[in-house]
């Protein structure tokens, strides 16, 4: 049974090793596919969030430029 020790060293077969290695990945891009989901959804609510407020910083613009 393969193992790590205490200095990171792979004890087992490269056959092993290549399978452990290729599961992290999967678990890696399934991670990253769920933060892309959540990058998303907070852009998306910025982006609402910050065209609601457009009319107001316009008109403080155009307030201040009136001056």
């Amino acid at each position: 049974m393969p193992n790590n020790n205490n200095s990171g060293e792979f004890r087992g077969s490269t056959k092993q090793s290549l399978v452990d290695m290729k599961d992290q990945i999967v678990e890696l891009k399934g991670e990253v596919a769920t933060l892309r989901r959540w990058l998303t959804v907070l852009t998306m609510v910025t982006l609402v969030a910050v065209i609601e407020r457009l009319p107001d910083f316009a008109r403080i613009v155009l307030a201040s430029i009136g001056k």
